[in-house]
């Protein structure tokens, strides 16, 4: 849930498989200031794009978005490429294993363990189960 006319604190998103959704950064209303503590980090999805000013203080770092989306700005380590059909295993029925290019970019890892509680490899696919 957005809350408005508050400024944005420790906001970590890392690590996410995001098939088909994008990421909408917004500072387009009154209080829309992200504080430097921000973190948007090795995700795996179809976009990362600013609703308003861009701002430096959130780190857009090593995500992967999909074929024909452009990296946000200051945004670094952007990899792009395919769908969701083709970066995850078989995501129209829930298994979202990397897959594709997501395999063949792989990124340093920001979280020590994955979602099934297993360590991280010093570098990892970007989304949630690598």
């Amino acid at each position: 849930m957005l809350r408005t006319n508050e400024t944005h604190s420790h906001v970590v998103v890392a690590h996410n498989s995001l098939a088909n959704q994008g990421l909408s950064l917004r500072t387009d209303y009154a209080g829309g200031i992200f504080e430097p503590y921000c973190l948007v980090a090795n995700n795996a999805l179809r976009y990362v794009v600013w609703t308003g000013t861009a701002s430096s203080a959130v780190a857009i770092k090593d995500n992967h978005i999909y074929a024909g989306e452009s990296a946000p700005t200051y945004a670094s380590g952007t990899s792009a490429g395919g769908s969701a059909e083709s970066l995850f295993v078989d995501p129209a029925n829930g298994d979202f294993t990397p897959a594709g290019a997501l395999l063949t970019n792989l990124k340093s890892s920001r979280l020590i363990y994955n979602r099934l509680h297993r360590s991280r490899a010093t570098l990892s696919c970007t989304g949630a189960q690598s």
